[in-house]
């Protein structure tokens, strides 16, 4: 599914979204802003936190909380 944002001043913003479907309801997946993934863009984050901390999440479990 995809979506414009218009805005009085800029250009538009694309919106791509990935549905899926759990428990018989649809749910986000993915949100893309102007092809940047949302999901990938968290998985990298978090994949560079817990290799700052030498591959152990404890860290990132602190953090979170």
């Amino acid at each position: 599914m995809s979506s414009r944002i218009i805005r009085p001043q800029g250009a538009p913003i694309a919106l791509d979204w990935r549905l899926g479907i759990r428990d018989g309801v649809y749910k986000i997946e993915d949100l893309a802003i102007d092809g940047v993934s949302m999901a990938l863009a968290q998985h990298s984050e978090i994949g560079a936190l817990i290799a700052r901390d030498g591959g152990q999440v404890a860290m990132l479990l602190s953090a979170m909380r």
